[in-house]
């Protein structure tokens, strides 16, 4: 019998897999890959990738990634498989952030001071259900890599995949969302355990005044007190000048649907873990169960 995978706990598997082939195929040449341009995608791949995936059941979990293997037997490139990621959300009933929290996980990192940020983002991602906490954490590593591979500001990838992340798209919540979102990529090592207290940008400076959390626009207030993530925010519901300039990072990915199959069904999870202590949930990883 083949054996069973070594797999972040929790994650659904289709996830980890696409992760990773985005991981390995993705080039420094292509900064736009988590917008996907409709014309790099190749429809007819991705359509015959998911008729293969839709088949594949429990052989996601053998020993050799089931779905990996599907795209590269399809050639798929790394603009496929983010296509495919993106579809994945589209077709769920949910985002990653349960649309029954994304106002409280957004009001409770809006809320928090410059320094106290990676707190509020800790307490935010722990109140999510366990499949939700633990693929948002294996995303947001996710994003960070690429951040710092294209060398993008949080911002930029926040603005990419935030429709992701938040299944409720309204305009007056967008700007809101977004920001969260770019806290939650720069501070995406502590998110998943890493140590916090050599990290100079979450201390408050020798004078007592909060560390801006950079990327975020944060700053003390006119009295010198400190300024919560809400009052860094633009009045207006405008879009960031990222979301809106030429050059000035990825656009919102809007996937096309007209040559892909329905629904991405049967997505098998790794057995969940057991929460940490010390940051939210780690995503690496441990043994899978059926």
């Amino acid at each position: 019998l083949p054996k069973k995978r070594q797999l972040p706990q929790g994650v659904p598997i289709l996830i980890v897999d696409l992760v990773d082939y985005i991981r390995d195929h993705g080039s420094r040449d292509c900064p736009d890959l988590l917008r996907v341009d409709k014309s790099k995608l190749n429809f007819q791949t991705i359509g015959k990738c998911i008729d293969r995936i839709e088949g594949l059941g429990s052989s996601m979990l053998e020993e050799a990634p089931a779905v990996v293997r599907v795209l590269q037997e399809e050639q798929a490139t790394a603009y496929d498989a983010v296509h495919l990621l993106r579809q994945f959300f589209t077709e769920a009933s949910e985002g990653v952030v349960p649309k029954s929290q994304e106002k409280l996980f957004v009001q409770t990192i809006v809320g928090a001071s410059s320094n106290t940020v990676v707190d509020a983002a800790i307490d935010a991602v722990k109140m999510l259900p366990e499949v939700h906490r633990l693929t948002l954490l294996h995303l947001l590593a996710f994003y960070y890599e690429a951040m710092m591979w294209y060398d993008l500001e949080e911002v930029q990838v926040a603005d990419a995949v935030s429709t992701i992340t938040f299944k409720t798209q309204e305009d007056t919540q967008l700007e809101t969302q977004q920001q969260v979102l770019a806290v939650c990529i720069k501070w995406a090592p502590q998110l998943n355990g890493a140590p916090r207290e050599d990290d100079e940008d979450n201390v408050a400076s020798a004078d007592g005044a909060p560390v801006p959390v950079e990327g975020s626009g944060a700053s003390t207030g006119a009295a010198g007190g400190k300024t919560t993530v809400a009052e860094q925010m633009p009045s207006d519901a405008a879009p960031s000048p990222a979301a809106v300039s030429g050059d000035g990072g990825p656009k919102p990915a809007v996937a096309s649907t007209d040559a892909v199959a329905p629904a991405l069904a049967s997505v098998h999870v790794a057995a969940p873990a057991q929460s940490s202590d010390d940051g939210v949930q780690p995503t690496g990883s441990a043994s899978s169960t059926p």
